[in-house]
């Protein structure tokens, strides 16, 4: 059982690391855990703008596009948004998040895994499988000079319906490691 830090800040997400006392190697990383509340900042709505992109609009509100899909679980293409929609941004956001787009779909469904927050320059596996299961490699990515990554992977065809997936990124060449699992992908 883990306590949440009584100055963690709401609209936050954060994840927590799990070492073996004897064996610092082996460690677990959990899911994304987001503070309710709003004393991290308030949430707020945007309307889209001509020539707007969601990197730019997250860099604007010092949030990242990851925590901008997840608060908007409509926007099925973090590279498609319209002249006038309206967009749900959240609080201010530091650290690793991973999003992943649409939310759900068919067994075989394309999805974009977006990741920020990472180090910048730096490889990352991104990681596919069942929620709360073993997660496997399904590509081998590199975060861009803001530490933000997405790449496009396909959701097994042999997944069931009612299954959630979710995909992790994590840096591969880093000592201390920097990992963050995503919203789950529920085939339908």
């Amino acid at each position: 059982q883990v306590t949440v830090p009584s100055n963690s800040q709401g609209g936050r997400g954060y994840i927590f690391v799990v070492r073996a006392a004897g064996d610092g190697s082996e460690r677990a990383v959990s899911n994304t855990f987001t503070v309710s509340g709003t004393s991290g900042g308030t949430v707020q709505t945007y309307v889209v703008q001509r020539g707007d992109i969601l990197r730019t609009i997250a860099a604007r509100f010092d949030t990242s596009v990851a925590a901008i899909l997840i608060a908007n679980p409509s926007i099925t293409n973090p590279n498609l948004i319209f002249v006038g929609q309206r967009i749900t941004i959240p609080a201010p956001q530091s650290g690793a998040l991973v999003a992943v787009t649409p939310t759900g779909g068919a067994a075989g469904s394309q999805i974009y895994v977006v990741a920020g927050g990472f180090p910048a320059n730096q490889n990352v596996d991104v990681d596919l499988g069942l929620e709360g299961g073993t997660l496997n490699v399904v590509l081998d990515a590199r975060t861009d000079s803001s530490g933000f990554v997405s790449k496009l992977v396909t959701i097994p065809s042999s997944a069931r319906t009612g299954e959630r997936w979710v995909a992790r990124v994590r840096t591969t060449d880093l000592a201390q490691g920097v990992a963050a699992i995503s919203n789950p992908f529920t085939v339908r």
